[in-house]
């Protein structure tokens, strides 16, 4: 341990003495322990089954399934940071019977963050520091809205909210600050069967592979959860992706 002395600015109200302050290595692994086995805790509860996460990245659900990895601190942390958030939301607002639960339709389980008047509500953290100009909205939220669109198609509603928390938006004077936006969400019917018929297909591809233990026929996973931060990036070897930098990925 590195002991690190430090000198007392003189504008502070309390004159503090020179402190001695260092690093515990010993806490941070704690931390990171409990927080481990809180995750893995839930990962035992959650009910067995196809659920809408798992056809957002059916290659990723496929290798957690069949070779299960230990959680990692990055994995762990990002988690952390979400569940701040869903706790601080979701804990206002259950007070009037809005957490919706885990429910299953099609064969798939979902769990929305929120459900008020019958339309389901997803709440995303976000570390960008810049959010999307309105025309860009779909293209730059694509990866929340395909998640908010399966709880619409799985609740039977035409309508739904993103809520967004954006940890350190800039502003004008380059300053960051915590932020939220809350976006609706609304499809016609002829998107909702079209969407329906997808997550109905994507579930039947991922059943496939898992019983024939063949994962080739399945869909890469979205990019940013792709590469070498996924425990099975060599097990898995994405075709178009492995062994080239991302800049040259094909998809």
């Amino acid at each position: 341990m590195v002991a690190i002395k430090v000198q007392t600015p003189v504008n502070l109200v309390i004159q503090l003495p020179s402190l001695q302050i260092e690093r515990s290595d010993h806490r941070e692994i704690e931390v990171f322990s409990k927080i481990k086995e809180r995750l893995e805790l839930e990962n035992l509860v959650r009910p067995r089954g196809v659920h809408v996460s798992d056809l957002l990245d059916p290659r990723l659900s496929y290798w957690q399934e069949t070779s299960p990895k230990e959680i990692t601190e990055r994995t762990a942390w990002f988690f952390a940071i979400g569940k701040v958030l869903h706790m601080l939301v979701v804990g206002l607002y259950d007070v009037t019977g809005t957490d919706s639960g885990t429910k299953e339709e099609l064969g798939i389980l979902y769990s929305p963050d929120l459900v008020i008047d019958n339309r389901p509500i997803e709440l995303k953290t976000s570390r960008a520091q810049k959010e999307p100009p309105a025309t860009r909205l779909q293209s730059e939220l694509s990866h929340y809205l395909e998640q908010l669109c399966c709880y619409l198609v799985l609740s039977n509603s035409l309508s739904g909210e993103l809520w967004i928390l954006y940890i350190s938006l800039k502003d004008v004077t380059n300053r960051t600050f915590p932020e939220i936006r809350c976006y609706n969400v609304a499809l016609t019917e002829e998107q909702f069967f079209e969407i329906e018929k997808q997550i109905v297909e994507a579930k039947r591809g991922l059943l496939e592979a898992k019983t024939t233990g063949e994962p080739s026929k399945l869909p890469l996973c979205r990019a940013w959860k792709c590469g070498d931060v996924c425990p099975h990036w060599i097990q898995c070897r994405p075709p178009g992706r492995y062994g080239l930098q991302r800049k040259n990925w094909a998809a």
